[in-house]
């Protein structure tokens, strides 16, 4: 071969050379991080790898700096070949590793009563068994109840009754209603709501039998006393420690009060003065 000729081949293997250098910038692809967000804290991991081929030369052009050959392979030129490189990373699967405080199980779920909300009411009402392993049920304290701690005696009940886990309350003597927030029959004067007078033998109401109980009392009574709290419903006047309690006066009062209509003077809810 003239020397010539060798010079032409040497510059076109050159050109090759060069070309397929510079064709390895082109082989690159990228990887998806579906990413780790709230209310995971953590997300657990995997290894994901993208591959990409060069373009084809005579030589198969190099693999990108941090991307790993697999090899070559003939393009439809037979004079020349490409080659399949690969990128791989540590990315993140989506899935809970571990969850914000105020959030539980695998898939991090709220505790109640749910997003936005404090868990469980707040440290003053209870706390929540968070985290990946745990399983969102709330420990209620400071007299809290309900799934979520959002009930109790003081502010559900109004302090005049016993909160249930549903929320229901259970009244105290003498108050009624939904939260315990209205006096029940025969009783007066919310807050306090005081049973009424002639009230002796205590039971909440005052019907015949108070009548007969008083009649006893005055023939006997020391065999017939009241209790401490039916003496103090008896007394027209608790107020006037100079009045007797539980004299002629109170069964008038009494027996004119349970007529069908009541005759006036009826009985007063708080045992005020009440003139035969």
């Amino acid at each position: 071969m003239a020397r010539r000729e060798w010079l032409a081949a040497w510059a076109v293997l050159v050109i090759a050379l060069a070309a397929a250098r510079a064709a390895h910038a082109q082989c690159t692809c990228s990887i998806a991080d579906p990413g780790c967000s709230p209310p995971c804290a953590s997300c657990t991991t995997q290894t994901a790898c993208c591959t990409c081929e060069t373009q084809c030369a005579v030589l198969a052009p190099q693999c990108n700096a941090g991307y790993t050959s697999l090899g070559t392979q003939q393009c439809t030129n037979i004079f020349q070949s490409q080659r399949e490189c690969q990128d791989c990373a540590t990315v993140s699967t989506g899935l809970c590793a571990s969850c914000l405080a105020g959030y539980f199980g695998l898939s991090c779920q709220a505790c109640p009563p749910g997003p936005g909300l404090p868990p469980c009411g707040g440290l003053s009402q209870g706390t929540c068994a968070d985290g990946i392993t745990g399983d969102g049920l709330c420990s209620c304290i400071n007299g809290y109840i309900g799934n979520a701690c959002q009930y109790s005696d003081a502010t559900t009940c109004s302090g005049h009754g016993t909160a249930g886990i549903s929320g229901a309350c259970t009244c105290a003597t003498g108050y009624a209603g939904i939260h315990c927030d209205q006096c029940a029959p025969n009783y007066f004067g919310y807050p306090s709501c005081s049973s009424i007078c002639g009230d002796v033998n205590d039971d909440g109401t005052v019907d015949p039998n108070d009548v007969t109980l008083f009649r006893l009392h005055l023939a006997d009574p020391g065999d017939f006393p009241f209790t401490t709290n039916g003496a103090n419903k008896c007394t027209v006047a608790p107020l006037i420690p100079s009045l007797p309690a539980c004299d002629m006066l109170d069964v008038t009062v009494i027996r004119r009060s349970l007529q069908n209509p009541p005759l006036g003077p009826g009985r007063a809810p708080d045992c005020r003065f009440v003139a035969p």
